[in-house]
């Protein structure tokens, strides 16, 4: 069985995260992390989440918020993702948010720094941008 790269486990770590989202799973959501996480974005400074429960209930929070936008789905348009020491990384997503009709909400990107522990990656840091 041939290994993949961590490039490749990383977009697949990914696009399991959006996957989950979509499905509005909150709690399938937060698995995909380590905690303590630390997340940002337009409009509000990084901030640490201290464990799984927390994220999820922030979480839960944010789809509410997108639902009263119209949202029904993201979509990756692009990603790129870079193996840094040791077993951690960094990638980089392009996505699109979309109404029910198909119309777009808004397009942004996304940093996200990703970690090996015990041979699983997960998502330590999440940084939203315009």
């Amino acid at each position: 069985m041939t290994d993949i790269t961590a490039e490749a486990a990383m977009e697949a770590l990914y696009r399991s995260y959006v996957e989950t989202f979509n499905r509005e799973d909150a709690a399938g959501v937060a698995r995909l992390l380590s905690y303590p996480m630390m997340v940002g974005g337009p409009g509000h400074p990084p901030i640490a989440i201290p464990d799984q429960l927390s994220y999820q209930r922030m979480i839960e929070g944010t789809f509410q918020q997108f639902k009263a936008k119209g949202w029904v789905r993201s979509q990756i348009d692009r990603l790129q993702a870079v193996a840094t020491a040791g077993d951690t990384g960094v990638l980089v997503a392009f996505f699109s948010r979309y109404r029910r009709d198909g119309s777009l909400i808004e397009s942004r990107n996304g940093h996200y720094v990703m970690r090996r522990s015990d041979g699983k990656w997960s998502i330590i840091a999440a940084i939203a941008s315009g």
